[in-house]
């Protein structure tokens, strides 16, 4: 608040805070307690709950707000492309700071926050211009920053919490040649274990539906074996970015993923039972995974597009 006394202060015109739509939070300063930096967005008058925040991972916000802005464009409009268009590699997702402060208050103080960073971009020969990209998650437990989800797994969050939209998997299909499945619609349902009024373990289970986006082979690839192969491809490889996520939350002792809401919903009452211990069960907790694949069609053609009289 001192801050933003300071900046009125040395300037002639009235800043509006109200016209703010970022909040970014450096790497360090999240480390320390994130929760400061929300209750000042949250007690002000003017500023809104629907101020979208990040994490700069490896600097400070001033310091990439600096750097950024050396290049030809403007940090805000570089900002609303990221968010425009984070559900069309599923990497990340939208997070305003209202949405983060229920999230603090219903999942003991644990919650995931999109990543950004900053980066030289190769503009021509020996050229290299400052620019954004996602990185992930950060991970908040005891509303601290204490680890990251990079975007090699980041996808697996998205799964997981059922905010993937839209993503490509590379497979290859029984020519050899390599095939991109766009994934158009995934649902993961968490399946608690009890053994009386002990979980036991949670099963995630998973079914992705995807169509064929392209495919290198110049022979036919529609067919049931070809697709029962790739299908079992694409699952492998989500599975895995799903377990290596489940890994990193355990190990950061953060319920970042909202598990703990599937199994209110699922077990209400053994829940409540449990409910206060959650944090000490889940960096223990056995999840296992499941991922079932469908392809479900291609899109204009079925065969590639010089296939037709090759024998």
């Amino acid at each position: 608040f001192d801050a933003a006394m300071n900046i009125q202060s040395n300037t002639e015109k009235t800043v509006f805070w109200s016209h703010t739509k970022y909040l970014l939070i450096g790497e360090e300063a999240a480390r320390e307690n994130i929760a400061r930096y929300i209750d000042f967005v949250a007690r002000d008058h003017e500023l809104q709950l629907n101020i979208e925040v990040y994490i700069v991972k490896g600097t400070t916000a001033n310091d990439l707000i600096m750097k950024f802005n050396q290049s030809e464009f403007y940090i805000a409009e570089k900002l609303d492309s990221l968010s425009r268009n984070s559900k069309l590699l599923g990497i990340s997702e939208d997070l305003n700071t209202a949405h983060l402060m229920r999230f603090f208050d219903f999942h003991f103080g644990s919650a995931r926050i999109p990543c950004i960073q900053l980066v030289n971009r190769v503009t021509g020969y020996e050229q290299t211009m400052p620019d954004i990209e996602p990185f992930g998650y950060a991970i908040v437990a005891d509303l601290k920053l204490v680890s990251f989800i990079g975007r090699d797994i980041a996808r697996g969050v998205n799964l997981i919490t059922n905010k993937l939209d839209s993503s490509i998997v590379t497979v290859k299909d029984l020519n050899g040649g390599g095939v991109s499945l766009e994934i158009i619609l995934s649902n993961t349902e968490v399946i608690p274990h009890f053994s009386g009024d002990n979980l036991e373990e949670v099963t995630l289970k998973t079914k992705v539906f995807s169509n064929l986006g392209e495919i290198e082979s110049q022979v036919s690839s529609i067919y049931e074996e070809n697709f029962k192969y790739m299908e079992s491809q694409q699952s492998e490889i989500l599975k895995a970015e799903m377990k290596k996520v489940v890994e990193v939350i355990q190990e950061a002792q953060s319920d970042c993923l909202g598990i703990c809401d599937m199994i209110r919903l699922k077990a209400p009452l053994k829940w409540h039972k449990i409910e206060d211990k959650w944090i000490d069960i889940l960096p223990n907790l056995k999840i296992n995974v499941e991922v079932e694949s469908k392809i479900r069609r291609s899109y204009e053609l079925d065969e590639p597009s010089v296939y037709k009289g090759m024998k």
